[in-house]
């Protein structure tokens, strides 16, 4: 075994002495050894033959050797990784050969024996080798295992922020230069004060003052890294001081509002405001002027942290505040109007009242019989203080009514009469044309009018508020004839100027009474009576009793009654012509 690697076939129990020889051999048969004792390595039959050279005579004995070489089972386990999650790492040698008759010695590579147990706990990387004893024959077997390490330590950092202040509200923590990557972890803690650690679309920050803590985690081995920041606050705020109270008269209409003794002194901003006075300039120092009664209210800035405190102060003042004064224009145009002074306020009454200037003061507050323009309306109270308001007694606009000044026609036109005004359709109430004489209507803004003689026409147009506006228009008839009669015409069959007859403006002859023709002899050819004019079918055709008659110089006589009723003659000479 491994103990006994080899051992010795003692014969010294056969016969001994100088006549005896000594063979030994295996079981093979080969002869190995002529001693008395032989060395052996293997195992098997061994056969040791003694002769007696004096007589010839041997004898056999044999001997069987039997081995044990068997090696245990040396299994170190898996290789390991130490890291900062796991620092150490047992090495597992349990499924190595086990039992009674078997040791266990655990060594690091400088040979140290670290432990005789089939497990081994490392905290140190490197190579571990388990060695395995058989007690029984000696035989001893060896495994490795590998441990290697990954604990290599993240960063972490945080810059000091910015002071949390009145206006900085949230300081935000700075951790560029901190490890960074998908296998990190960002842990914040609170170590003092009483604010969390809050995240926004800059990055982590936090909105009260304190000790705050970053561990940067590696989540691939476990390792961290810790900074602390902290983070510090100045919310104190400034007092503010607005001075003391302030006055304002007629006879002062300003003053100074003083609010220097705020504190700290020179390091404040200021900005005074009010609802109901008035801030004449340097709202935003420390000594405004104003001019109107009221609450002012100063709010001091620290500038070093934004923080605020107010104060307010009121001002008191007896000048006159309010002169309302209500115009009423004038309905139309070039009437007069009113101007009542509603209101007064402030100042010390009893008040007086002036329209011109200041010229005349009363205690009157109704003005009637006012033409329309400007007036400086004054209040004067009882310390000599006075308001001024100018105020418009306005006067509604001139009406228009444009006609036409002069209309020339003939006898027996028409002609429509068109009003242009200055008023909307809606603010006109009433329309008048007078004469009614030859209009169609009178109250309509264009009648058509036919006149048989001249004639002026007046219009009249009265607005919704009563206000009336005229307009004249003259009408010329020309009564002169519009009658044409031909002297001369040709019935020859060309188509042509074939008819004698009478033309005429149809509105300018109300009836053709009668229309003769004579030869020169004086006798009778044609004939036709009342009729209209330009009717070729009471027109001649240069016959006689149905005999067309040859070219010569005939007469002719029309009696016409006009439009208007007059009868106008008119006789001639006509040529027949072939």
């Amino acid at each position: 075994n491994c103990y006994q690697p080899g051992l010795q076939l003692d014969g010294s129990a056969s016969s001994t002495g100088s006549d005896f020889q000594y063979t030994w051999q295996d079981d093979q048969a080969t002869v190995i050894g002529s001693s008395i004792n032989q060395n052996i390595s293997t195992s098997g039959w061994y056969y040791l033959q003694v002769l007696n050279s004096a007589n010839g005579c041997s004898s056999l004995d044999s001997v069987l050797i039997d081995e044990d070489f068997a090696a245990p089972t040396a299994l170190a386990g898996t290789d390991g990784l130490l890291d900062c999650s796991d620092p150490s790492y047992t090495l597992d040698g349990s499924a190595s050969s086990s039992g009674p008759n078997f040791s266990y010695e655990w060594q690091n590579e400088a040979g140290s024996v670290l432990s005789t147990m089939n497990a081994l706990n490392v905290q140190s990387p490197g190579t571990y080798i388990l060695t395995v004893f058989n007690q029984e024959n000696g035989c001893a077997s060896a495994d490795t295992a590998v441990v290697t390490t990954n604990q290599i330590f993240p960063v972490a950092q945080v810059f000091t922020p910015d002071l949390l202040t009145c206006v900085q509200l949230e300081a935000t923590l700075n951790t560029q230069g901190s490890s960074m990557g998908s296998n990190y972890d960002y842990l914040w803690s609170t170590l003092s004060g009483p604010g969390q650690v809050q995240q926004g679309p800059d990055g982590p920050f936090v909105l009260q003052p304190g000790l705050y803590e970053l561990i940067v985690l590696d989540s691939s081995n476990g390792c961290s890294d810790t900074a602390t920041v902290q983070v510090n606050q100045d919310i104190a705020p400034p007092v503010a001081d607005a001075g003391a109270t302030l006055h304002l008269n007629c006879f002062q209409e300003d003053g100074q509002l003083d609010g220097s003794q705020s504190t700290p002194i020179g390091q404040l901003g200021f900005a005074w405001t009010t609802t109901d006075g008035q801030i004449n300039a340097s709202a935003l120092t420390a000594t405004p002027t104003v001019a109107a009664a009221g609450i002012y209210l100063l709010t001091v800035t620290d500038l070093d942290n934004g923080c605020t405190d107010q104060a307010d102060i009121s001002v008191t003042a007896s000048f006159l505040e309010t002169l309302e004064v209500a115009p009423t224009p004038p309905n139309c145009y070039g009437e007069t109007g009113l101007l009542e002074i509603t209101q007064t306020l402030g100042g010390v009454p009893p008040y007086l009242y002036s329209i011109d200037g200041g010229a005349q003061f009363s205690s009157q507050t109704f003005y009637a019989n006012l033409e329309a323009g400007l007036y400086e309306v004054l209040v004067q109270d009882a310390d000599g203080c006075t308001l001024e308001q100018t105020v418009e007694v306005t006067s509604p606009p001139a009406l228009t009514a444009f006609v036409e000044p002069q209309v020339f026609l003939r006898l027996g036109d028409s002609y429509q009469l068109e009003i242009q005004t200055n008023l909307l359709p809606g603010q006109i109430d009433s329309i008048l044309w007078t004469p009614d004489t030859y209009l169609d209507c009178t109250d309509c803004p264009d009648p058509i009018t036919s006149p048989l003689d001249n004639i002026q026409y007046e219009v009249i147009v009265v607005d919704t508020a009563g206000c009336i506006v005229r307009g004249l228009t003259d009408i010329y008839v020309d009564g002169r004839s519009q009658i044409y009669i031909p002297n001369g015409f040709s019935p020859d069959g060309d188509g042509q100027n074939e008819v004698f007859m009478i033309f005429a403006a149809t509105h300018h002859v109300q009836n053709i009474r009668a229309f003769q023709v004579f030869n020169r002899w004086g006798e009778e050819v044609f004939a036709a009576y009342n009729f209209q004019p330009n009717d070729p079918t009471f027109g001649w055709d240069g016959s006689f009793r149905g005999q067309a008659l040859d070219p010569a110089v005939f007469v002719y006589y029309a009696e016409i009654e006009l439009i208007d009723g007059r009868r106008e003659v008119v006789k001639g000479d006509v040529v027949l012509v072939k």
